[in-house]
């Protein structure tokens, strides 16, 4: 869908605060060295997004937790963090239509990438297992999260 030039508005916003909620990390006790040096491991990420107009906040909700890939498999890690940004221009520059919040795609796809970035890092940090620790969460495209959260949200906009 082309861009009216006459409708950008730029979005004047600011990372307020960030929160780690929880992190646990398994003893190697309950996984082999083995499984996770092969890459016998993965992710699951999930994430949800809270938009308060009053308070003029955007709040991302990161939740990341890594198992083995066996039949049963066992948890090694996790985190939840939440990271709120406060925009300074919000009714300028996010709309309101039939009570749902408009948020422009490339605004809110650049904000999801500076939580998910932030979470690997504090992941990073948080992990005292040396071979957890080789295991990072991975790279992602933001826009794909974001178009997926968009699909399964009755909340956010379609384009």
């Amino acid at each position: 869908m082309p861009i009216n030039k006459d409708e950008m508005v730029s979005i004047t916003f600011k990372y307020h605060k960030i929160h780690k909620s929880s992190f646990f990390e398994n003893s190697r006790d309950s996984y082999s060295n083995i499984i996770v040096e092969s890459g016998e491991s993965e992710y699951k990420i999930e994430t949800a997004v809270k938009v308060e107009p009053i308070e003029k906040c955007i709040t991302f909700e990161i939740n990341a937790n890594l198992f083995t890939k066996e039949k049963n498999p066992k948890e090694l890690l996790g985190i939840k963090t939440s990271h709120e940004f406060i925009v300074e221009n919000f009714a300028e520059a996010i709309k309101n239509e039939n009570d749902l919040c408009k948020l422009p795609d490339e605004f809110m796809i650049t904000i999801l990438s500076i939580s998910y970035s932030s979470v690997r890092g504090m992941l990073f940090e948080s992990v005292t297992d040396p071979i957890l620790k080789r295991i990072l969460l991975p790279l992602i495209n933001p826009k794909e999260i974001y178009e997926n959260m968009k699909k399964a949200a009755s909340n956010l906009p379609l384009s």
